[in-house]
């Protein structure tokens, strides 16, 4: 069996050494699901007071942390809960898009109204992609206002809870301009004016007057004028909020008397802010034009804090009787979108120093005759994150080299995670040295959210005089760069010169012979076989006495 055996074997090593098939080489490039998930948490829940009068308005700013490995859509919510755990109000923010690592607070003014005096439960939680968050809470009270020593009780102002209509009275003279609402913090002041009309056929002796406020918070030149019929005159005045004033609303009422009988209304919001708030401070104002039928909205963000805010947006929902052709930006260009059915204006700022502020203002051509709709109409929501940019989000995970053989060939594979939300369209290329070529030169492919794509280049080298060489893998987006360098190294291996005509037969001519051969080794087979069965092996008379002399030798030696 050991000639059978080596027979085989021969015939199994020209099988081996025979190809079976030939394939031309491509590129492709594969794309498959990366298995990654976004994990959001609630990190934080501040408020900009935690004791408040009524009618006062309160910050309230959640911090956000998707600390996953997919980016995803968080929307965060803060419900009030009584002393009976009942609840009392709802503080929903809008969606906000958060990148793997990505942290952001995202701030909300709600007004207390006419809560009770009492203990108050905020509890905050977000929600993602049917998922929920862990819970953060804070409380804080309603208090009553503290009363004055009696000898001040007389001069006492308190916030007051606005009512749910108001409108001006008009006599025989307009305010075709005025202010229907300005925020301030307490202990600083703005200088405002109005614009009177007399619409009569006589003249008017106005005097003006203010009711809501002390007359040691306006100043005015002179709060007497004449206007001729049909004349208009603009007055100027300013308010200065004393430091030790209550947060709140202030309903003021400017009476324009001697004869003109006209009231009109302004909401003097006042704010205050702890010495160490760290979250952005946003203050509207909201005045009206009747003559030219116009809204101004305008908004003063402040930073507070002593560190840079990278990314600061400034959300504004508009009403909804307001359409996108009656919007006329006046400074920063803001983007109009529109979200859960909402029109939104959103402005993005970047690196706001510390202490630093910004303004933001639009006209409306329309105005509202009602103006508790104007004196409700809080920005929607502030968020404050670190920048972000798609190549954030594009990340080369590998890339590997399979080196130049002796041909002139090699392969590079880069493979490339994307994690945003929405599609995007890449181009894909490898940088080679003097002397190299790629194939293809470009790839252009769609990276699908929480995707990994792969791209596969054919390397061809000249003659080198280097072993090894660097090659850069490139992604390159609408709006960004990547890249990934790698070495390719040369393989020199010395081989023996030698001639195969295996070499230079065609496929069907190989397998011919590989037939001729296959019946060869089978005859070799069977004739061994049959040669093997006729004749055993014969030995000389001598050589068979030699034999056994031997044997007898071995066995007589054991026996003594």
């Amino acid at each position: 069996m050991g000639v059978e055996k080596a027979i085989l074997l021969s015939y199994f090593l020209l099988l081996l050494a025979i190809p079976v098939s030939a394939q031309d080489w491509y590129t492709t490039t594969q794309t498959y699901i990366f298995i990654g998930e976004a994990k959001v948490e609630v990190r934080d829940l501040t408020l900009s007071a935690y004791s408040v009068y009524r009618g006062a308005s309160v910050d309230f700013s959640v911090t956000l942390r998707n600390f996953g490995t997919a980016s995803t859509e968080a929307t965060a919510e803060v419900k009030i809960y009584d002393a009976s755990n009942t609840t009392v109000g709802t503080i929903s923010y809008d969606p906000i898009s958060l990148a793997p690592g990505q942290i952001a607070t995202i701030e909300k003014t709600w007004s207390v109204g006419s809560l009770p005096t009492g203990t108050y439960r905020a509890v905050g939680q977000a929600t993602y992609e049917s998922n929920v968050t862990n819970i953060v809470e804070e409380t804080f009270s309603v208090v009553l206002i503290p009363p004055l020593p009696p000898s001040q009780q007389m001069g006492q102002l308190v916030p007051v809870v606005l009512p749910s209509i108001i409108t001006p009275v008009a006599g025989k003279a307009v305010f075709l301009k005025t202010t229907i609402l300005r925020e301030l913090l307490a202990g600083e002041g703005n200088a405002d004016s109005i614009s009177l009309k007399n619409i009569g056929e006589g003249i008017l002796n106005i005097t003006l007057s203010f009711e809501g406020i002390p007359n040691n918070w306006v100043t005015l030149l002179s709060d007497k004028t004449l206007l001729l019929p049909n004349e208009t005159r603009v007055l100027n005045l300013g308010f200065s909020i004393p430091p030790d004033t209550l947060a709140g609303d202030y309903l003021v009422q400017l009476h324009a008397n001697g004869g003109a009988n006209s009231t009109d209304f302004l909401a003097l919001r006042v704010r205050n802010y702890p010495e160490d708030y760290d979250k952005p401070i946003a203050l509207k104002t909201i005045k009206i034009d009747e003559n030219e039928r116009t809204t101004l909205v305008s908004i003063d963000v402040k930073n507070p804090s002593l560190n840079t805010m990278e990314v600061v947006q400034v959300q504004e929902r508009i009403p909804a009787l307001v359409s996108d052709e009656q919007i006329e930006f006046l400074d920063k260009q803001g983007k109009i979108t529109e979200l859960n059915g909402a029109k939104m204006i959103v402005w993005e700022l970047s690196n706001v120093k510390s202490k630093e502020s910004f303004y933001v203002s639009y006209n409306i051509k329309n105005f509202i005759t009602d103006y508790s709709t104007y004196m409700n109409w809080h920005i929607s929501q502030i968020v404050v994150t670190q920048k972000r940019t798609t190549a954030d989000l594009v990340k080369i995970l590998d890339m590997t080299s399979s080196g130049i053989n002796e041909t002139g060939y090699g392969e590079v594979t880069a493979s490339v995670l994307y994690v945003g939300t929405e599609p995007i369209e890449v181009t894909m290329l490898l940088e080679v040295p003097q002397g190299f070529s790629a194939e293809p030169a470009a790839v252009t492919k769609t990276l699908i959210p929480k995707g990994v794509t792969s791209a596969t280049f054919r390397l061809t080298a000249q003659r080198t005089a280097q072993d090894t060489y660097m090659v850069r893998f490139v992604v390159l987006g609408s709006d960004f760069s990547t890249y990934m360098a790698a070495p390719v190294i040369i393989k020199r291996e010395a081989h023996p010169v030698s001639f195969s005509i295996l070499s230079v037969l065609g496929l069907n001519e190989i397998v011919i012979i590989s037939s001729f051969v296959a019946a060869a080794v089978t005859i070799s087979v069977i004739s061994y076989r049959r040669i093997s069965r006729r004749s055993a092996p014969t030995y000389s008379s001598e050589r068979l006495n030699y034999l056994k002399n031997i044997k007898d030798m071995v066995v007589g030696k054991n026996k003594k």
